[in-house]
C-alpha cells in the first residue's frame, strides 16, 4: 500500500482523470490512467471498473485488458487475469509483459509447464525483462529444477542488482540444494538493499538452523522482532530454534508470545505442542495439536505430532486414526506408516502392522529398523522364519547393528535352537559390550540348557548394567536354586517380589526354597500369596499340597492337591502326589484309585506302580501287589532298596502295620545288604523357567534413529524448518 503522500498525489491524479473522463466520455485513455491509478492505491474494483470501460470504449483494448487482467491478479482472481492476459496478446501479439504476467498466473496455479512457456515468449520478446527471469526461476524451482532457477535468478540480478526479492528467491534455491552459505550470502545482500524486511531476517534464521548455527540463527529472530515486534513469525522461528536446542520451556514462552499476536498462527500451537511432547505433557501437546488442525483442517504435522501424543499415551486407537489422517494426506509419508505400525503392534494386531512395515520399505527399501520391528511383528505372529528373514536382511544391511541379532536370538530361543540364540545373543555383546538386555537373554538361554555358572554370570552382568528388572533376578535365583544355594535364591525371589509385587512364580519359587531349608511357615505363606494372586495357579497349589505333605498335615496337603486336580484334571503328577498323600493319610482305597488315574493317564510314570503295589500291601490284595511290583521292577525301579529305605526289612513292615506277608512278597522284598538311594517319588513342579515364559522373549521395538553424526534432537517438521518457496516479488501488485 502506497504511504500517505503517494496516496495524496493519487487522490489528485484521479481528480484530472475523471474530468478528462467527463468532458469526453468516449474517450479510453483517461478511463486505463485512472485504473492505473485506482490499482496503485488499492482499489482493485474501481481499477476493474475503469478497465472495462476502456474496452468498451477502443478498438485496440490490449492495454486495457492488460490493467484489467493485472487488477483481477491483484485481487486473487487468478483465472479472469489469465484470461484478460491472454485477451491482451491476442490484440497485441508481442505484448512480453503480457506474457509473463500470464506465465506468473499459471505458476500461481501450479501449472509450471504453461508458466515457463510463457516466459520463454515473453523473453524472447524482450530479453531484458528481469521479471520474466523471476517468474521462470520460481517455475523451474517448483519443478525441483533447481540449476535451471538459479541460472534464471542470476540473470534477473544481472538485468536489476538492486532487485531484493530476487535475492530472496535465489537464496532460497540453494538453501534447497543444501549450498546454506550462498543462500545466507543472499538472503545477507537482500536485507543490506532492504534492512527492514522482516521475513529475510526470519529466513536466513532457519537458514543458519539448518545449518546447525543457532546463535545466529537467534540474532536473525531478534532482528526480525525488532524490526516488526507485533509480528508473530518471528517468535515461532525462535520457538523452533529453541525446541531444537532442547530449551523447551524458551520454545514456549516464545510460541505463547506468537499467539497473543497472532491468534490464527497454527504453527505456533504446534511447535508449542512438540515442546510439550518432549516435556513429556502429552495430554498439553494433543491440546495444541487439536487447535492447530482447528486453524488449518489439512495440517500434517499437527495430525502426526498429536498421533504420536496419543501413541506415547497408550491411546494407540486415537494414534491410528491420527496417522491414517496423515497417510490420506500425504500417502508417501514414511514416518507415519512406521509409527502405526508399532501402534498396531501395541494393540496386537500383527498383521496391520506387518503391513505397514513393508509399505515402509516399499518406499524406503534400506530402512533397517522397518526390517526390524517387521521382524518383531513377525515373531509375535508365530510366523518364525519371517522373522528370521528380516532379521537376517537387517543385518547384512548394517552387520554392526546390534538389535537385529538379539531379536534374531529371541526367535531361535523360542524355537529352541538354543545353540543359535546363544551365537547370535554372543554377537549382540560383542557389537555392545553394555547390552545389559542381551546378557539377560543369552543368560535364559544358558539357563535353560542347563549351563547354570554362565547363566548366572550373565544375569548377574545384566543387573550390574543397571537392567533392574524383576525376571532378571528371578532367573537367577532359579539357577541358584538348581545348584541347591538356597540362601542367594531366596535373596533374588525377594528382590523379585520387590520390584514386581505381583510376579507369582517368584513367590511359589522363594515358597518352595523356604521348604527346601525347613521353614515351612514362610515357605506356606508365599504359596498363599501366590493363590491369592492367581487363585487359578496349579503350580502353587500342587506346591502348598507338597508344603504340607511334609510337615504331616495331609489333610490340608489332599485338599490343595484336589484343587490341583480341578483346574487341570489330565496332569498324572498331581494325581500320583494326591495318592501320596492319601497313602500317608492312611486312605488306602482314595490312594488306590488316584494311582489307577495317574497310570491311565501315562502307563509309563513308574512310581506310580510300585506305590500302588505298597497301597495294595496294605489292603492284603496280593495278587496286585506282586503284578504292580513286577511292573515296577522291569521298569527301572529297585523296589527292594525303596521297600528297605522304608521299613529297613519284611520284620520292620510287619511289626510296623501288623500286616503277615505272604512267602512270595516277602521273597520278592527280601533286604539286600546294603541299603541304596531311594527313587524319587514325589515332584515338585520347581525349575528353571521353560521356553515360554523366560525373559526377554519379548523383543524391543526400534524406532527410526538418529541421523548418524547428529545430537538428537526434538522431532520438528521439516517443512517448518525449510525457507519458505515462493517469497517473490508480488507481481500483480507492483
Amino acid at each position: 500500500m502506497a504511504n500517505k503522500a503517494k496516496m495524496t498525489h493519487y487522490g489528485e491524479a484521479v481528480k484530472h482523470f475523471t474530468e478528462a473522463i467527463r468532458m469526453r466520455p468516449g474517450f479510453a485513455m483517461p478511463y486505463i490512467y485512472r485504473g492505473e491509478v485506482y490499482h496503485k492505491m488499492g482499489k482493485f474494483d474501481l481499477a476493474i471498473q475503469d478497465f472495462t470501460d476502456a474496452i468498451f470504449w477502443t478498438r485496440q483494448p490490449a492495454k486495457a485488458y492488460f490493467g484489467r487482467g493485472m487488477a483481477y491478479g491483484a485481487k486473487g482472481d487468478i483465472d479472469k487475469s489469465i484470461e484478460d492476459f491472454t485477451k491482451a496478446i491476442q490484440h497485441k501479439p508481442d505484448h512480453a509483459e503480457a506474457y509473463y504476467h500470464r506465465g506468473n498466473g499459471y505458476f500461481i496455479k501450479n501449472e509450471y509447464d504453461l508458466a515457463i512457456g510463457d516466459c520463454d515468449e515473453a523473453i524472447e520478446l524482450n530479453p531484458d525483462l528481469a521479471d520474466a527471469y523471476v517468474v521462470r526461476g520460481n517455475a523451474y524451482s517448483s519443478k525441483d529444477e533447481i540449476d535451471f532457477a538459479l541460472m534464471d535468478y542470476s540473470k534477473a540480478i544481472r538485468l536489476n542488482p538492486d532487485y531484493v526479492d530476487t535475492y530472496v528467491v535465489r537464496g532460497n534455491a540453494y538453501s534447497s540444494k543444501q549450498e546454506y552459505d550462498l543462500a545466507i550470502a543472499d538472503y545477507t545482500k537482500a536485507l543490506e538493499l532492504k534492512p527492514n524486511y522482516v521475513d529475510v531476517y526470519v529466513v536466513r534464521g532457519h537458514t543458519y538452523v539448518l545449518r546447525g548455527d543457532f546463535d545466529s540463527a537467534i540474532e536473525d529472530c531478534k532482528k526480525a522482532i525488532k524490526h516488526a515486534p507485533d509480528a508473530a513469525n518471528p517468535y515461532i522461528t525462535r520457538a523452533t530454534i529453541y525446541s531444537l536446542r532442547g530449551d523447551f520451556d524458551s520454545a514456549i514462552e516464545d510460541c505463547k508470545k506468537a499467539i497473543k499476536r497472532n491468534l490464527h498462527a497454527a504453527d505456533a500451537y504446534l511447535i508449542r505442542g512438540i515442546a510439550y511432547s518432549n516435556k513429556g505433557e502429552f495430554d498439553l501437546t494433543i491440546a495444541d495439536c487439536s487447535e492447530a488442525i482447528r486453524l488449518v483442517p489439512y495440517n500434517v504435522n499437527a495430525y502426526y505430532e498429536r498421533g504420536n501424543a496419543y501413541n506415547s499415551k497408550g491411546e494407540f486407537d486415537n494414534a491410528i486414526d491420527d496417522y491414517t489422517k496423515v497417510i490420506k494426506l500425504n500417502p508417501q509419508h514414511i514416518e507415519c506408516y512406521f509409527n502405526r505400525g508399532m501402534a498396531y503392534s501395541k494393540k496386537h494386531l500383527f498383521d496391520e502392522a506387518v503391513a505397514d512395515y513393508s509399505t515402509v520399505i516399499q518406499i524406503q527399501p534400506n530402512c533397517i529398523p522397518a526390517y526390524v520391528n517387521r521382524g518383531i511383528a513377525y515373531n509375535n505372529n508365530g510366523e518364525f522364519n519371517n522373522a528370521i528373514t528380516d532379521y537376517t536382511i537387517a543385518i547384512q544391511f548394517d552387520p554392526r547393528f546390534d538389535a537385529p541379532y538379539h531379536n534374531r536370538g529371541n526367535v531361535y530361543l523360542i524355537n529352541g535352537d538354543f545353540e543359535s540364540a546363544i551365537a547370535d545373543y554372543t554377537t549382540t555383546i560383542q557389537l555392545n559390550c553394555n547390552n545389559p538386555e542381551a546378557y539377560a537373554s543369552r543368560g535364559a538361554a544358558y539357563g535353560i540348557i542347563g549351563n547354570v555358572r554362565n547363566a548366572i554370570n550373565d544375569c548377574t552382568k545384566a543387573i550390574e548394567l543397571g537392567l533392574n528388572h524383576a525376571d532378571i533376578y528371578f532367573n537367577r535365583a532359579i539357577a541358584y536354586n538348581s545348584i541347591d544355594d538356597f540362601e542367594s535364591a531366596i535373596k533374588d525371589y525377594t528382590r523379585t517380589v520387590e520390584l514386581n509385587q505381583d510376579h507369582v512364580r517368584a513367590y511359589v519359587n522363594r515358597g518352595m526354597a523356604y521348604s527346601n531349608i525347613g521353614l515351612m511357615s514362610q515357605a506356606i505363606d508365599d504359596l498363599n500369596k501366590a493363590v491369592e494372586l492367581k487363585p487359578d495357579d496349579a503350580t502353587a497349589y500342587n506346591n502348598l499340597g507338597n508344603v504340607y505333605g511334609k510337615k504331616g498335615d495331609f489333610d490340608l496337603a489332599i485338599e490343595n492337591y484336589s484343587r490341583v486336580i480341578e483346574l487341570e484334571a489330565n496332569e498324572a503328577i498331581f494325581y500320583h502326589n494326591r495318592g501320596l498323600a492319601y497313602f500317608n493319610n492312611n486312605e488306602f482305597t482314595q490312594a488306590c484309585i488316584d494311582y489307577t488315574k495317574v497310570l491311565r493317564l501315562d502307563p509309563d510314570y513308574t512310581p506310580a506302580y510300585y506305590n500302588l503295589a505298597k497301597t495294595w500291601l496294605h489292603q492284603q490284595e496280593w495278587e496286585k501287589v506282586k503284578s504292580n511290583l513286577i511292573i515296577a521292577a522291569d521298569k527301572g525301579i529297585d523296589i527292594i532298596a525303596v521297600f528297605g529305605n522304608e521299613y529297613e526289612n519284611i520284620a520292620g513292615f510287619e511289626k510296623k502295620t501288623g500286616i503277615k506277608l505272604p512267602r512270595n512278597i516277602a521273597a520278592m522284598l527280601k533286604q539286600q545288604n546294603k541299603r541304596l538311594p531311594i527313587t524319587p517319588i514325589e515332584k515338585e513342579l520347581f525349575e528353571f523357567q521353560g521356553e515360554k515364559e523366560s525373559f526377554l522373549y519379548e523383543n524391543f521395538a526400534v524406532r527410526l534413529p538418529q541421523q548418524i553424526g547428529q545430537t538428537p534432537t526434538p522431532s520438528i517438521p521439516m517443512d517448518l524448518l525449510q525457507p519458505p518457496g515462493r517469497i517473490s516479488p508480488n507481481l500483480f501488485v507492483n
